[in-house]
């Protein structure tokens, strides 16, 4: 049985040094409009066969996300068949996140983008334009 985790809850684990998997269990397309900053998207259908590379820990929390559509409540029954142990739903999925005032990004690689565009700030990188022929 998954518990439920809070938006202040989430809030502090996020602060926290604990370790732990926040799954976005939504359509790729839905998680490529907004989705949490750190949010990795395994899809309910692929959950199953995908989340062993993700997370080959049993025992390792995973915080399962979704549109507040029962999306991540399934996703929690699959999982609990595959023998996960350790397994939370977001409370009231991304719709209470945003509610709180928590921010939501769009499109992917966002984390690795803006570590690029982070390094490239505080090291000046040099870079180049192209020019058109």
């Amino acid at each position: 049985m998954a518990i439920q985790v809070g938006i202040a809850a989430y809030r502090e684990l996020s602060a926290s040094d604990q370790k732990f998997a926040l799954i976005d269990a939504r359509p790729s397309d839905h998680f490529q409009k907004h989705h949490l900053l750190s949010a990795s998207n395994i899809p309910l259908e692929v959950i199953s066969e995908r989340l062993p590379t993700v997370v080959p820990s049993k025992v390792t929390l995973i915080l399962l996300c979704d549109d507040h559509d029962g999306g991540a409540t399934q996703a929690v029954s699959l999982l609990e068949a595959g023998g996960y142990q350790n397994l939370a739903l977001l409370d009231g999925g991304i719709p209470a996140w945003q509610a709180a005032g928590g921010e939501v990004f769009s499109g992917v690689r966002v984390l690795s983008q803006a570590f690029g565009e982070y390094v490239e700030h505080k090291c000046a990188t040099p870079s180049i334009t192209t020019s058109k022929p």
